[in-house]
């Protein structure tokens, strides 16, 4: 079967195929394609048809420098292997054979653990937010019991899909040993794994990590050589009145090992990711400078060390309080300059014609017209490229420390690469001539 796909690797904090050419993974979300039927829905139509399923990933394919598909699925349809009843094909089949034709058209084809089970059943995490009371006040999100506990009645169960970290790792372990020999899978053990807020979010956060490090380490003992991505709570923020909010920092502070591991973290414009809150006013920002400032803040330094990779964002159709539809799509359109500039892995949410996020607008075709949002991220990711530096050497007459862009970088005399275009910040003793 021939390949439209190279095997990629890490290599700093770029992305790299076999040949050695630097990648930048930019596309969509293909939604909650397995989450509440086991042959996912292609074009509208609920269950597996290879037909409709090509039709679909060719539009896709269809935007110019798209080359990634991100893909979520309910634990327990891989468990059980269910029976697709459209097709008769299991889940299993279904799965790999949407990753071959990924591989085919020259699409990367992420896949993510979004929850225990499906919409509806038992231990689905709709189910836990809506009916469960933690020591928090509310529910963490982890795969494993007792985080994906549900009640029944006034009775408290565990989930029947995972009870225990071993029964979660088995799972990704049984994945890996069918997609590994595929030049085109990434896999990303959980989706917005969380401890909600609280006295106890750093030791749940401790508690999946450990069981992360073994789930990855397992997953590469399977042979899966594929990039594998991993994150931490919802997404991020920042107050830009203070500077302060939510940040990937947790990368440097637990400091997994192995290879070819991808951070990542998602931003939603419209949720007040950058923002000015002040005396109780708050202010959505949308210019290119102040949206790149806060990325760089929400980032903390770890796009300089590592690829990342924004697993969701999209266009908000709202309404919300206190922002226009003008200034959401100001805001998105710099919000993908600044990812570019940066050099930015991304994946957009969603594609789809339904829900505030939606790229489509329905009519009579299979998924309707591409919107306003669904316009902006094609032409963003037909921009191609990104990341482009140039680099900068800062010598003094002694040496002295340089802080750029409040990353320290050592002694004179430093180079570091800059984004042009993009304002940046280098710091040095006042009294030192540079």
């Amino acid at each position: 079967m021939s390949y439209l796909t190279r095997p990629l690797h890490v290599d700093g904090n770029k992305i790299r195929d076999d040949l050695g050419t630097q990648m930048f993974l930019r596309g969509v979300n293909k939604g909650a394609c397995w989450v509440d039927r086991p042959g996912g829905t292609w074009l509208g139509q609920e269950g597996w048809n290879a037909t409709r399923a090509s039709q679909e990933l060719d539009m896709i394919k269809s935007w110019t420098n798209c080359n990634v598909v991100r893909m979520h699925e309910a634990f327990r349809y891989w468990k059980d292997n269910v029976v697709d009843p459209v097709s008769g094909l299991s889940h299993r089949q279904i799965v790999r054979a949407v990753a071959e034709l990924c591989a085919q058209k020259g699409l990367y084809f992420f896949f993510d653990g979004y929850q225990t089970a499906p919409r509806g059943e038992p231990g689905h995490i709709g189910i836990n937010y809506q009916n469960q009371i933690w020591w928090d006040g509310q529910p963490p999100s982890l795969p494993w019991a007792p985080y994906n506990d549900y009640m029944s009645g006034t009775q408290r169960l565990h989930s029947p899909v995972i009870e225990t970290v071993a029964q979660w790792i088995s799972i990704w372990q049984s994945i890996a040993d069918e997609l590994k020999d595929l030049p085109n899978v990434t896999l990303e053990p959980y989706n917005e794994p969380n401890g909600m807020h609280g006295p106890s979010v750093g030791p749940i956060r401790d508690e999946y990590f450990a069981a992360l490090q073994q789930c990855m380490n397992a997953i590469r003992n399977r042979g899966f050589q594929g990039l594998l991505i991993y994150q931490w709570d919802y997404g991020t923020y920042v107050n830009m009145a203070y500077m302060n909010g939510e940040t990937i920092g947790w990368v440097n502070q637990y400091n997994l090992t192995g290879s070819n591991l991808v951070p990542s973290t998602h931003q939603y414009y419209g949720y007040g990711v950058w923002q000015w809150n002040k005396d109780g006013v708050l202010t959505y920002l949308t210019s290119l400078e102040d949206i790149t400032l806060g990325l760089e803040y929400m980032l903390a330094g770890v796009h300089l060390t590592h690829p990342v990779f924004i697993g969701e964002f999209g266009g908000d159709f709202g309404p919300r309080p206190g922002i226009t539809q003008a200034m959401e799509q100001e805001g998105y359109r710099n919000q993908l300059q600044a990812y570019r500039n940066l050099g930015i892995h991304y994946a957009g949410f969603w594609w789809r014609s339904d829900g505030i996020h939606r790229m489509y607008d329905s009519n009579s075709n299979p998924l309707g017209t591409l919107n306003i949002y669904g316009t902006i991220l094609r032409d963003a990711i037909a921009g191609g490229g990104g990341g482009i530096t140039v680099p900068l050497t800062v010598n003094s007459n002694v040496k002295v420390e340089v802080t750029v862009d409040s990353v320290p970088r050592g002694q004179t005399p430093v180079t570091v690469d800059i984004t042009p275009g993009v304002q940046h910040t280098v710091s040095v003793p006042p009294e030192v001539d540079v």
